[in-house]
This record gives C-alpha cells, sequence and structure tokens, in this order.
C-alpha cells in the first residue's frame, strides 16, 4: 500500500554532496601533509602551575618546513621538582628537568600544522611532591573536520601516582569531552585544548597533558542546483517578479544547510538572460566553507503576467447618450457618454456643470484591495474655458450613496458634508484654461502610496467620483480611468475545489498535498517543516517540546501536559502520526501502552459493563485509570491508525497481531 498520507511530501530537489577533499572527514591530517613548501606560524600554548620566572618563547614565529626554529625557556625553581614539558609534534621536544634557562629547537614539519599555524604546547610543573608524568600514546594536536564522528585519544603512559584521571575542554562550544572516558565530540567549527588532569595522591604532584584541537569548516559543493525561476513582466517593460528556490541536503550525514540564491535581474524581457548566485545562510553557516560566487548564467523566457495589470473603464462600450449618476451641489451636472472629437469612432464622458460640488460617479471593477495599485491615471480634455488652475478631484467609496450632497470637494475642516477620508488624490498645478490644456487631451497620474483605512480595502464593484470644484461654469471630456497594479504585487493562489475528488487517493494513487496545492510551498518546504515538527515532538525535542514518552524499553506514552496525563485521543493521535512518518518501533511502543492500560478486555470485568472492549479516555503517566469510560474520537482514531498500520506493515504477532 502506499504511504497512507506521508506521500504527499515530495523529496527535496537538490541533493549536495560533500567536496572531494573531505571524503574521510574523520582524518585527522592528511589534509595538511602536502603543504612542506608552506610558510607555517608557530604558535605556543602554555598551560600547567606557572610559577613566578617561568617563560617559554619561540622564534623565528614563521617559516617554511625544514627550517629550525629555537624555542627559549625559563624554568623557575623554588620547589623539590621543577620541570617543563612540550608536546603537540610528531618529532619529540626534549623537556626541561631542571631550573634554569636554555633552549631546545624544533624542526618544522607540515604534518604538524593546521591550516598553517603549528602549535607548540609547554606545560610547566612545580612541586615539593614527586612530579608524575602521564602522556596520550599520541602526543600530536588533533586536526578534525566540522561532522567528524566522536573520538578518543588514549593514555598510554598513566604515570607512577594513583590519583583519578579527569578529561575537560577549555571551549565546549567547539567541543565536548566525557570526563570520565576522554571522548570528544565535534560541535562546530573552532579551537579548543583537551586537557587530561591527573589528580594528585599526596605522594605524587598532580599531572596534567594536553593537545590543541582544530576544528575546521566543511567543504561543500554544490551538484547540479536546481532552481526554479520566474520572470513576469507587464507587457511593456517593467519586470513585475522574480522568484527563485534551492533547498536540498548535505553530507552523508545529512546535515541540513539552509541555503539561499541571489538574482541580477537588470535584463528585462523574453530571451534576455538572469544570473543566479548560490551562498548558504543559517546560524550553522560558519561551519562549512562556502562555495565562493558559485554562478549559473542561462536565459529564461520572460512571459506576461498571468493577471490583468490594469482595470481600464474607457466608455467605448457605452452608447452614445448614456448617462452616468453625479455628486449633486448647487445644481445637477450633466454627466453623458459622447463621440470622441478627435478619435474618429471612440466615445469619452462628458461633464458640464455649474456650481460647487458637482462630479460624476463612474461604477468600476478592481479584482484585488486598492493598497494594492500603484496609481491612478485619466485623460482629460477642457472643453470650454472657466477651470484655470482648480485641481480635479477622485474618490473611491464601496457605494454610490457614499458620496453626500454638497460633499464633492469639501475638507472635514469645512464644517459641510465631505467624504474626505474617500480621497484617493488630486492634480495640482495645471493651468486648464492654458493652450496646453484647452481643447487638448492630457494624460495624469495620481499615485496611490499610503491610502487611508475607509478605502485601501476597497476591492470587487466600486465607485469613483472624478470632478472639479468651483462655483464657475465647466466643461470637460474624461476618458481611460485607469487603476494599475504595482509591480512587486502577486495575486493570492485561487481557491480550492469545494467539491473533493470523486475518486479517493487510494485507488486514484494521487494522493493530494494541499499545501503545494495552495501555492505557497515548495516540496521542500513542505517536507522540512514536517520533518522539523516531527523531530521536536518525537525524536529530539527540549523537555517543554517532546510529548512522545518512553516509560519502559517496549512502551510509550503521549503526554498531555496541561493535565499531566495520558488519554486515548492523544495516543491514538500518536500512533495515526508514527504511521504516516513510517515509524513502526514508536508506533509499537504506543499501541502496547494502550492496550496495556487503557484497554477494557471484553472477557474481563470492568467499572460499568458498556465500557468492556472500549478504551479508558483517561490515565495517569503510570497507567493507573483516571476515567474508565471511552471517548469516541479515541476509539475511532485507534481503529485507523490499526488499520493504516496492516495495510503498511503487516501483521506481527501477539498484542501487534
Amino acid at each position: 500500500m502506499k504511504r497512507a498520507w506521508y506521500c504527499l511530501f515530495g523529496i527535496a530537489a537538490v541533493i549536495l554532496m560533500f567536496a572531494t577533499a573531505c571524503k574521510d572527514p574523520s582524518s585527522s591530517r592528511s589534509r595538511d601533509r602536502d603543504n612542506d613548501e608552506d610558510d607555517f606560524t608557530i604558535q605556543l600554548n602554555i598551560s600547567g602551575n606557572i610559577a613566578d620566572g617561568d617563560n617559554v618563547t619561540a622564534s623565528p614565529l614563521t617559516g617554511n618546513a625544514g627550517d629550525s626554529i629555537t624555542i627559549s625557556y625559563t624554568l623557575a625553581g623554588g620547589f623539590l621538582n621543577n620541570r617543563l614539558v612540550f608536546s603537540g609534534t610528531d618529532s619529540a621536544i626534549t623537556q626541561v628537568n631542571a631550573p634554569g634557562s636554555g633552549t631546545r629547537q624544533y624542526t618544522i614539519s607540515g604534518a604538524d600544522a593546521s591550516d598553517n599555524i603549528i602549535t607548540i604546547n609547554a606545560v610547566f610543573s612545580h612541586s615539593n611532591l614527586q612530579l608524575d608524568t602521564i602522556a596520550f600514546a599520541d602526543s600530536h594536536n588533533e586536526n578534525k573536520i566540522y561532522g567528524s564522528s566522536p573520538f578518543t585519544k588514549a593514555i598510554t603512559n598513566i604515570g607512577a601516582g594513583a590519583g583519578e584521571i579527569t578529561y575537560s575542554s577549555d571551549n565546549p562550544d567547539v567541543a565536548t569531552v566525557n570526563s570520565g572516558t576522554g571522548e570528544v565530540t565535534v560541535l562546530k567549527a573552532g579551537e579548543t585544548t583537551i586537557t587530561a588532569a591527573k589528580a594528585s595522591d599526596g605522594t605524587h604532584e598532580a599531572a596534567m597533558t594536553v593537545y590543541k584541537l582544530t576544528v575546521s569548516p566543511l567543504q561543500l559543493t554544490i551538484s547540479d542546483p536546481v532552481v526554479t525561476t520566474t520572470k513576469q513582466y507587464d507587457g511593456n517593460t517593467n519586470a513585475v517578479a522574480i522568484i527563485g528556490e534551492l533547498y536540498g541536503v548535505i553530507g552523508d550525514d545529512e546535515v541540513n544547510v539552509s541555503l539561499s540564491a541571489a538574482y541580477n535581474s537588470a535584463a528585462v524581457g523574453a530571451g534576455k538572460a538572469i544570473t543566479v548566485v548560490y551562498f548558504i545562510s543559517g546560524a550553522d553557516a560558519d561551519n562549512y566553507i562556502k562555495p565562493v560566487n558559485y554562478t549559473t548564467t542561462g536565459s529564461i523566457t520572460a512571459a506576461p503576467s498571468n493577471i490583468p495589470r490594469q482595470t481600464i473603464v474607457d466608455f467605448e462600450a457605452d452608447a452614445i447618450g448614456k448617462t452616468y449618476a453625479s455628486t449633486k451641489g448647487g445644481s445637477n451636472p450633466t454627466v453623458q457618454v459622447v463621440a470622441d472629437p478627435v478619435n474618429s469612432g471612440q466615445k469619452s464622458l462628458r461633464i458640464s456643470a455649474n456650481g460647487y460640488n458637482q462630479a460624476a460617479i463612474v461604477p468600476i471593477n478592481l479584482p484585488y484591495a486598492l493598497e494594492n495599485y500603484t496609481s491612478f491615471s485619466f485623460r482629460i480634455r477642457p472643453t470650454a474655458a472657466g477651470i484655470g488652475t482648480q485641481s480635479v478631484m477622485v474618490y473611491a467609496a464601496a457605494a454610490a450613496s457614499v458620496f453626500k450632497e454638497h460633499g464633492f470637494g469639501n475638507s472635514e475642516a469645512s464644517g459641510y458634508n465631505h467624504f474626505e477620508p474617500n480621497l484617493v488624490g488630486q492634480t495640482t498645478g495645471a493651468d486648464f484654461d492654458s493652450p496646453t490644456y484647452l481643447n487638448q487631451w492630457n494624460t495624469f497620474t495620481i499615485t496611490i502610496s499610503d491610502p487611508g483605512g475607509a478605502i485601501k480595502n476597497l476591492k470587487g464593484n466600486i465607485y469613483v467620483a472624478i470632478g472639479i470644484n468651483t462655483d464657475k461654469t465647466v466643461s470637460f471630456l474624461i476618458d481611460d480611468l485607469t487603476f494599475k497594479l504595482k509591480d512587486e504585487f502577486e495575486p493570492p493562489p485561487a481557491p480550492l475545489p469545494l467539491n473533493p475528488p470523486s475518486t479517493g487517493a487510494v485507488t486514484s494513487g494521487n494522493y493530494r498535498n494541499l499545501f503545494k496545492e495552495w501555492g505557497q510551498k515548495t516540496d521542500g518546504e513542505i517536507d522540512a517543516k514536517l520533518q522539523n515538527a516531527w523531530d521536536k515532538l518525537f525524536v529530539n525535542g527540549t523537555v517543554d517540546e517532546k510529548i512522545y514518552i518512553e516509560s519502559a524499553s517496549d512502551e510509550a506514552y503521549i503526554f498531555t501536559a496541561d493535565t499531566n496525563d495520558v488519554r486515548s485521543e492523544g495516543m491514538s493521535y500518536g500512533m495515526m502520526m508514527c504511521v504516516q512518518m513510517n515509524d513502526k518501533t514508536r508506533f509499537d511502543k504506543l499501541w502496547r501502552w494502550s492496550y496495556q492500560y487503557m484497554y477494557n478486555d471484553p472477557t474481563l470485568p470492568a467499572k460499568g459493563k458498556n465500557n468492556r472492549g472500549y478504551f479508558a479516555w483517561q490515565c495517569n503517566t503510570d497507567g493507573t485509570r483516571k476515567d474508565q469510560g471511552p471517548a469516541p474520537d479515541g476509539e475511532m482514531y485507534f481503529a485507523t491508525a490499526l488499520l493504516f498500520a496492516q495495510a503498511r506493515w503487516g501483521n506481527g504477532s501477539g498484542v501487534l497481531g
């Protein structure tokens, strides 16, 4: 049987691989073996119970493979036993056993380097007790790569004393160490010093030995990246939207990495080139060596947007002589469709008015809310002098009744009727009586930058009031009233069909992914979100997140936090989640707990004979009953989950049969 519900989640489209240089992430030093010709830096890591006068330096601090480095030291006295021990290099550097000053020699070797840095550990010891010595079998510093498996560096020289040996890390953010076994777990890229410390037994002084651990970022490559790019334009020259996705899984251990893509979107139009640059982002990005400027360039085909970018009223479908409603002021204006005096065969709307507060009311249908539009434009042609420098004002409303009589053009402060909150905008600066405008067609555009609360959500069938508020007699034509959508606006997805498919998923083989049908999420995003929720609730969530609790080696329950108990709804829902996630182990543990503590065996007495064969709906976390009665939804989901499990995994034996 196909996976019942989980099949709706897709497999990530991009599989990313380890770089060739990182095929063996547990290898300690192989990547530095070929660096013998490089310029190396010498670094001293000084520790121990340092006394006044102790000192150690190295000179020179840089050099090539084969060069000699002089280590100058002063070992203070004043104690029965004094010692200076060196480690961290393949070739041993002779330790100092008596107070005084002197030198030691070290010959540079690329095998001792991590990223061209050679760290020499210098540990001072001073005591009136007998000095003890402990040492790792391999005194070399360790180089690891992010993602390496845990490792243990063995101590073969445990010294003469009887003190306990414990381990510590001075930077547990980079790596932690088991205090008893010395096993080191790598957590992130960086550096830390691992110390093995042996306690004093009263006869022998405490002893210690150290090594430096350097964790380098993991080198990544992107293999066959897949990017979904859509470039739309409004049919003219403006790019509307560029959309891209990149997602995937990296590495042998399926290390999740967040990826992003940046676009060079300067090119506009069909057939133009677009450049996509991939880069890694996310909280753990520093643990990876990113592919620098990983770029792919190709040609995409720009297509006109699948939605109209403009809504226009041009009166061409109207009959000559048709009249429109108007706002009313000192008199009623005449608002009538007439022939365009310039463009033969075309039509316009004439507004003739005498007195204040008069304008045309034009119905218009906006598919989307007004706040998603960038501008309103129109053409105007004064046919008689008299307008002068008056502004053309534009208002919008859900109903024509909003445009109160004597209200057009008035402000709220005027004290008269007004609908100022519905103002879309107005023209400024034009002298309509000048030759530039009189008996000439001119286009004006009003920017819609921040529409007020009264109009920003207007959509569908709305009304526009357009006119000039003056006491003069005016006559003018208007045409091509146009609302233009913002370039970046993309419409919400079409609603899903109300009627379900006539054929079920098992029969049709079509397991619907409603997130994907909705059009807002990719397969990779859906899959990642599902896995993240599952991990938190069932696998490795915190105490406050996890609801799946194992109570025995073969049993588990779903914890109900608000009442500190276990309920049949939670258990059966949890089983349903397990079968969807194909997790038979957790499914079986939940079912064993449910059968052991909740099931009312019909052959045995139970409180109320009607409870036999059903499940007690509420128990304490130790399995004792809080309520014997059943809960219908719990019963139905138990049955459904068991049927799904049988179809997916078959029957087991005993309780699992």
